[in-house]
């Protein structure tokens, strides 16, 4: 076919298929709203109740542990058992606070892997000044021990901190609403 012929079958059927479109367009849009419609609720139905689950078993955590663990501590028959810390202002925790939250996530461990990773003073001093709340911080620290524990399974040398902030931010693209 050719330049003319297209242009002519454009002249001559062009009219009747926009309008084609135009009324197809729509129906076809509720057809695909209504098909996902229901599992996007159903999605985020299921991210609600893991959100409020988290959220429980952080506040499990935050409270003092039992008197027979306190016991076997003294004993020295458990290894030390980290507690959420309780934050004061969550919109805005002290560096102590931040300090505590990156031992509760372990990130001063000393790793095998990947030793040179392990928290410092500055690296708590550098969580503090960024200004970040108690959520958005545990997200952060969150997902670094997520990247460095798989680094620990698999052997995976990470180069360097900007290095483990790529990866924990492609773990919280993944997990994150």
């Amino acid at each position: 076919m050719s330049i003319e012929g297209v242009i002519k079958a454009i002249r001559k059927y062009g009219p009747f298929f926009l309008a084609a479109v135009i009324v197809v367009t729509p129906i076809m849009w509720k057809v695909a709203s209504a098909l996902f419609n229901e599992r996007i609720q159903a999605l985020n139905a299921r991210i609600d109740l893991l959100i409020e689950q988290k959220r429980m078993l952080e506040e499990k955590l935050r409270l003092p542990p039992p008197s027979d663990i306190h016991d076997a501590q003294s004993r020295g028959s458990i290894g030390e058992i980290s507690r959420l810390p309780n934050i004061a202002n969550p919109k805005n925790p002290t560096k102590d606070e931040v300090r505590e939250l990156a031992r509760f996530y372990g990130l001063f461990n000393d790793w095998k892997v990947n030793p040179h990773l392990s928290f410092k003073e500055g690296d708590v001093l550098y969580w503090h000044e960024k200004g970040l709340s108690e959520d958005a911080i545990k997200r952060e620290f969150e997902s670094r021990r997520t990247v460095l524990q798989r680094a620990e399974q698999t052997g995976e040398v990470i180069e360097s901190q900007g290095d483990l902030s790529s990866k924990a931010e492609q773990v919280q693209a993944n997990g994150q609403r």
